[in-house]
């Protein structure tokens, strides 16, 4: 039986960082079926889904926690069932630029959940211009 574990990782951004990870679950005997890398500020962070057999996500899950701790990683790791894919008869998708201003993220997802409308995926990211008083957002 196939199960799933969804498993986070942030510290400090240093090379072969990633590959510390991802060889752990490679050699615990996991699939990573899905996975995200971002850098925020000057930290590494990791989100990643992975598969395998019970024996193998029990191995992430007891030495993931070890292999922060020598790398200054902070984990946080929960079992999950696979996604099951629903049918929505529309779907859309946003580019916003605007203004940065505390609160434009939170009015957006504010707008969506009003309408009972489901967010799959969001990404923001602040353009920094040469005037500060005029970054602008981008979601």
């Amino acid at each position: 039986m196939e199960h799933y574990l969804v498993i986070t990782a942030v510290g400090t951004d240093r090379p072969g960082i990633t590959n510390e990870v991802t060889q752990l679950v490679t050699q615990c005997g996991c699939n990573i079926v899905d996975s995200r890398i971002a850098l925020f500020g000057s930290e590494f962070t990791l989100i990643m889904l992975l598969s395998g057999n019970n024996n193998a996500i029990t191995r992430v899950e007891s030495t993931l926690p070890l292999k922060g701790q020598e790398h200054d990683l902070i984990t946080v790791m929960k079992r999950t069932n696979k996604h099951k894919p629903r049918f929505f008869p529309y779907t859309a998708d946003f580019y916003i630029e605007a203004r940065d201003t505390p609160g434009l993220i939170e009015h957006f997802t504010k707008f969506m959940a009003s309408r009972q409308l489901d967010i799959s995926s969001l990404s923001a990211h602040t353009q920094e211009n040469q005037d500060p008083s005029c970054d602008f957002d981008t979601l």
